[in-house]
């Protein structure tokens, strides 16, 4: 995604819209396609634009997270991950998903944050219409990963099952509405 080349950033070719933000100089740098995601300037990404120019175009929602998380990297987490909304050169609103990490020097002091934009939208729509079919059709839906003690549950989960709505669950609760000799759920 990216290199450095004798101390500065260089970006290198993606099929995902690529970033490097360098503290030190504050500025941000990015290729055609992290512009055309943001809405900003393909030309001043190409020489350097101001760091904050990273929040360009963040809906106002989603603004808070995304500055959070780049405050943590700046403060040295390792990396960074977030999925949110922002406005695109045209002016729509697409969903991106966003990843990259910190590079630090030998005394930890954090030089740069480089990474890559995603456009998710059309994942989100199909996300979307699933939910919304699930919804019509009665249909609960649930996500539990090996090793945790709970899971991710739709409200119509819980309704199927006699519980009260929630987005996470125990095990512990999903398998206690099986009957007494079948299998358990999860």
């Amino acid at each position: 995604m990216n290199a450095i080349d004798a101390g500065r950033p260089v970006l290198m070719q993606s099929a995902s819209g690529a970033w490097v933000w360098d503290f030190t100089s504050d500025l941000l740098i990015a290729d055609a396609r992290f512009a055309g995601l943001t809405g900003l300037d393909p030309i001043q990404l190409a020489e350097g634009a101001p760091g904050p120019s990273f929040f360009h175009g963040i809906v106002a929602d989603d603004l808070l997270k995304v500055k959070i998380g780049v405050a943590a990297v700046r403060r040295g987490a390792e990396s960074f991950a977030k999925t949110y909304r922002i406005r695109d050169a045209a002016g729509a609103v697409r969903w991106v998903s966003a990843r990259g990490r910190g590079d630090s020097d030998a005394s930890g002091r954090v030089l740069r944050f480089s990474g890559e934009l995603i456009d998710v939208t059309e994942l989100k729509r199909v996300e979307q219409q699933l939910r919304v079919a699930q919804t019509a059709g009665g249909v609960g839906a649930f996500e539990h990963v090996e090793g945790f003690g709970t899971a991710s549950v739709s409200e119509q989960f819980c309704r199927l099952l006699g519980l009260h709505p929630a987005e996470a669950l125990p095990v512990r609760t999903i398998n206690a509405v099986v009957r007494p000799g079948d299998p358990p759920i999860i």
